[in-house]
This record gives C-alpha cells, sequence and structure tokens, in this order.
C-alpha cells in the first residue's frame, strides 16, 4: 500500500478512486490551489451529490456497502464485526463521520473519515479509511467531487490534513489522488489487531 499525503490546513493525507473502487492513493495540485477547484471537472450537469451524515438507522446500509468494498479489495468481510464497530462510530462523533453517497437520491457509495492526532501534521488528523462507488457511478467526476467536499468537512472539523490509502495496482484511484493533491509517501502501513473479532452468538 502506497500512503499518499497532503498536509497544511484545508489540505489531504492518506487513500480510493472517482472509476476504481476502495479509496486509499501524483503530480501535487499547483501552490494554492484546493480540492474544491475540481469539484465541476466531469461531474455531469444532472447529477446532484448528496453526503448524508449515517445514523444508527444507515448502519446497515453502511455494512452492505462494506461488503461490496471488501470483496473488491478481497479484504476478509465479518458482518457482525463490522456492524459493532460502525456502531460505535456513528454514536461517537470524536471518532470521526460516516457519509451515504447520494447521487439524484439513490445510494451511490460510502465514505469513512476517522479522526486521529499525528505531531508530524501538527496536530489532529483525518483518515479516509473507507471510500467507495457503486460500478454505475464511477468515471462520472462523482468521486472528485466527494474528495472535494469531504476536504471541506474536514477543515470545518478543524483537522490539520487528510490522509488515505490506495493499493499500489490501482493505478486509476493513484492518478485521481494525485490529481487532487495527495503525495505517496515511502511507507507502508503495519497493523496488529488487538482484540478477537466479534462473532454473532451462537
Amino acid at each position: 500500500m502506497a500512503r499518499d499525503v497532503a498536509k497544511g490546513q484545508g489540505n489531504v493525507k492518506r487513500h480510493g478512486s472517482d472509476g476504481a473502487s476502495p479509496y486509499r492513493g501524483a503530480s501535487p495540485r499547483p501552490t494554492g490551489v484546493r480540492l474544491t477547484d475540481f469539484a465541476w471537472l466531469m461531474k455531469p450537469p444532472n447529477a446532484t451529490l448528496t453526503l448524508k451524515e449515517a445514523s444508527a438507522e444507515e448502519v446497515d446500509a453502511l455494512v452492505d456497502f462494506v461488503g461490496s468494498l471488501y470483496s473488491f479489495e478481497r479484504i476478509p468481510f465479518h458482518p457482525f464485526d463490522v456492524r459493532r464497530s460502525l456502531l460505535q462510530l456513528v454514536s461517537d462523533p470524536s471518532l470521526g463521520k460516516a457519509w451515504i453517497l447520494q447521487v439524484n437520491g439513490v445510494a451511490a457509495g460510502y465514505v469513512i473519515l476517522a479522526i486521529g492526532f499525528d505531531h508530524e501534521v501538527g496536530g489532529r488528523l483525518g483518515t479516509i479509511t473507507d471510500f467507495y462507488l457503486q460500478p454505475d457511478f464511477r468515471g462520472r467526476g462523482i468521486g472528485t467531487e466527494t474528495l472535494a467536499r469531504i476536504e471541506q468537512e474536514a477543515v470545518a472539523l478543524g483537522l490539520e490534513a487528510l490522509e488515505l490509502q490506495v493499493s499500489d495496482n490501482n493505478e486509476q484511484a493513484k492518478r485521481l489522488y494525485r490529481k487532487m493533491g495527495f503525495d505517496a509517501v515511502d511507507r507502508i502501513p503495519m497493523y496488529k489487531r488487538l482484540t478477537k473479532i466479534q462473532a454473532p452468538p451462537e
């Protein structure tokens, strides 16, 4: 995985793609250009994008989207564990936010932004852990506008930077992220889970 970073107020730090899936990933955007400056590119004039903040009532829809993302990324999917975690997220704003992406009122995908801290970027850091669009909504500029809108949300939350991850072979996603100002750094993420995966009671 490449770790893509864009530092500075209102900019972004580490993640997928306008035409490919799960969002985690070239040339940096020109100095002074913000993600919102790209929001008009490729977007069909009749497509209205809404970011609907998810509540507990939308968690089951989020779980379905996570399953689609994990299938695309070939990540093991444990729906009971995912649902428990998402309920925790949507119940505690200090952890971050989740949105259902709606295009003309139709659910098209989802985004999760987790809030953490990294002194390297000056403090509070937003990590786009999940970014998924259903296939019919890819390649239409919706991913571009979504990233611009997420940056606005991050600024409103007082975050210093955003980060995301992208699969190293997902060239389409990496092109989008680089166009939007993300820079890859020479590091790879490493994880160690400290708790057992939660399964439904038998």
